[in-house]
């Protein structure tokens, strides 16, 4: 899977567009969320109402996030894939699942 952000504005009457590779996206990352992580605590601290909930939901998102990434791999068990073909899905060999599954592993860090 390939992300792909853009950073967009406008430029007098024109709007510009222009893609962010996705090596910088994941490069940056880390410092974005934690000037996101630290506006919130900010305004958390002193109550500014008008973002208050905002600033709520963004701690809660990150707290949910930091949970479900210390979370160990689970991989598919043959009840699993025997349900997945029951659906439609009964094309798919053990082989094709195993290895759609080792990339689903690689990509969420499992």
């Amino acid at each position: 899977m390939t992300i792909k952000m853009h950073k967009v504005w406008f430029d007098g009457d024109n709007l510009v567009t222009q893609e962010i590779p996705e090596e910088q996206i994941y490069e940056k990352g880390n410092d974005m969320k934690a000037k996101a992580l630290q506006l919130a605590d900010e305004v958390l601290a002193k109550e500014y109402a008008p973002r208050l909930e905002i600033a709520k939901e963004l701690r809660r998102l990150h707290l949910e996030n930091e949970q479900l990434k210390s979370r160990p791999w689970v991989g598919l068990t043959m009840t699993d894939m025997a349900e997945l073909r029951r659906n439609g899905w009964h094309t798919i060999s053990d082989k094709h699942f195993q290895v759609i599954e080792a990339k689903l592993k690689e990509k969420n860090g499992g």
